[in-house]
């Protein structure tokens, strides 16, 4: 496809809206399911592939750090699974490694980012209620005082959030309900981490039907060039995704038990 070449994105990295990646079919996979689709799997798929390509899992030298891309990585004590072993990608970064205990070197960790993933079938108010929600739950669970990106990713749509409980958004985030007579609203410690039109800057509402895509088929002609239609979003997607790396709220280890 024209276009997929061109350095929409961040210099250097392969991009993952690139026919060459994983990613790329992934995606494919994630629209050709469409939007009754009912299972999470493709989604989890999708984003596992894209992260791949932005969170190295080697060191460059033996003793660095190195990024770790986990599924239902275990997340403390609580008697709930869904809790204590929650449904999810996590994204850590595990530092250089302690002086070895006996034979073995000691690893710690820390979480820079949560993916919550759900089918296409659950793209609705509600269903992003449900997701933010179950978000929270576990969130306040294993990071009751340690800030973590938040990415809700709901079929081919995605939106990034910061959950920080030092903070206490205000306005607070709410979603209005599909026939707009009810608002429901959004924990104070989960913010928007990526402006745009999925989220009214004045009242603090998110509207999931403007969420960004990851639509890397479609095409549109500029100045005489083919371009993706949708290279905004991929464009922030990306940007976002090697921002998270450098973000400095995100200090402290994961708990030992994790």
């Amino acid at each position: 496809m024209a276009g997929q070449g061109q350095a929409i994105g961040i210099p250097g990295p392969l991009h993952f809206w690139q026919k060459s990646t994983t990613a790329y079919a992934k995606i494919a996979i994630l629209y050709g399911r469409g939007p009754s689709y009912t299972h999470e799997d493709v989604v989890w798929h999708t984003w596992g592939e894209i992260c791949d390509l932005y969170f190295p899992k080697f060191a460059t030298q033996p003793d660095g750090p190195r990024w770790s891309i986990d599924r239902e990585a275990y997340r403390g004590f609580a008697q709930n699974v869904s809790h204590s072993k929650p449904d999810l990608i996590a994204i850590k970064l595990i530092p250089a490694p302690q002086p070895p205990n006996l034979l073995l070197p000691y690893f710690h960790s820390r979480d820079y980012a949560w993916i919550e993933c759900k089918p296409a079938a659950e793209d609705s108010p509600s269903g992003w209620k449900r997701v933010l929600l179950e978000a929270k739950g576990r969130l306040e669970i294993a990071h009751p005082n340690r800030a973590v990106h938040l990415v809700i990713a709901v079929g081919w749509k995605c939106m990034f959030f910061l959950w920080d409980p030092s903070r206490n958004r205000q306005p607070r985030h709410f979603l209005r309900s599909s026939n707009s007579d009810e608002n429901w609203i959004i924990d104070a410690r989960i913010s928007s981490a990526l402006d745009g039109p999925w989220l009214d800057q004045n009242t603090g509402q998110i509207k999931p039907e403007l969420a960004m895509t990851l639509d890397c088929f479609a095409n549109e002609v500029v100045n005489g060039e083919v371009v993706l239609k949708n290279r905004a979003h991929l464009n922030a997607i990306e940007n976002t995704l090697i921002g998270i790396q450098y973000d400095v709220r995100i200090q402290g280890l994961n708990p030992i038990h994790f």
